[in-house]
């Protein structure tokens, strides 16, 4: 398959592969928490590797003035037919997350749903990923990112492992269960197996498989990297809940950082 192939075929499944893990409007209600308590006020976001927007529409519908960044143009595409249906308006950017530069500055910049470790594998992608971060948010900024620290995964779901992690139905009574499984390739990167199976009111069966390689993120290699890219970490999140810290039992970890 062609790439430019690929990349269409990727933009319209993405919300069907994802949106079994996601509650959107739920997280954005979260994001626009943590942003009231400490502005007080409606801001300027950036939604970093957007995909198609779940995210951004949601807080643009709140009244946040929103911008979405992608390097996929048919996920910006739709990104902004999903954006212009639910009658919210978002500025749609075409960078690379790896070394992008926009220009106007932030009050806030997100990074959902773990991209930040399955789009930059490489320790250098992060320091040029997180400096154009930094460079796009106004002083005092902030920077809201989430990933999975691999002590508490490794822990909760190990290697080779079968987990259910979704399990539900569509309109015509279809019932999907997704499951996953995961592999270490090296040091720095492991593989997350999603397996769908689905299954039909006539009791048909069908899967689906879609592997995802991640960049290994450890707690406080995670948390000196932020600090040496002069993020001053402000709030650690186990979940997208005010009231839900970090712990050794939280299977994400949700950190609400500030440009020094």
């Amino acid at each position: 398959m062609a790439e430019n192939d690929f990349l269409q075929s990727y933009a319209q499944s993405y919300d069907e592969l994802f949106g079994f893990f996601k509650k959107y409007s739920r997280e954005a209600n979260f994001i626009h928490q943590v942003i009231f308590n400490h502005f007080n006020s409606y801001v300027s976001i950036l939604d970093l590797a957007c995909g198609t927007g779940s995210h951004i529409i949601e807080l643009s519908k709140i009244g946040h003035n929103c911008s979405g960044l992608d390097v996929n143009q048919a996920i910006l595409a739709e990104a902004q037919h999903k954006a212009l249906q639910q009658n919210t308006s978002v500025n749609w950017i075409h960078a690379d997350m790896r070394n992008f530069v926009v220009a106007a500055r932030f009050s806030v910049i997100i990074n959902m749903f773990y991209s930040f470790q399955n789009a930059l594998y490489t320790q250098q992608e992060q320091d040029e990923c997180l400096h154009s971060i930094y460079n796009a948010l106004d002083s005092g900024g902030l920077f809201i990112m989430e990933i999975l620290p691999e002590e508490n995964n490794l822990r909760q779901f190990p290697v080779g492992k079968v987990n259910i992690i979704s399990q539900g139905s569509d309109a015509t009574g279809a019932v999907t269960v997704v499951r996953s499984s995961c592999r270490i390739v090296s040091d720095n990167i492991k593989e997350l197996e999603f397996i769908y199976e689905t299954t039909d009111l006539r009791g048909t069966v069908t899967q689906d498989r879609f592997v995802s390689p991640i960049r290994r993120m450890f707690i406080e290699p995670t948390r000196q990297l932020l600090q040496d890219h002069q993020f001053k970490i402000l709030h650690e999140f186990g979940d997208y809940d005010l009231a839900n810290k970090f712990g050794a039992d939280s299977t994400k970890l949700i950190f609400i950082a500030q440009k020094r």
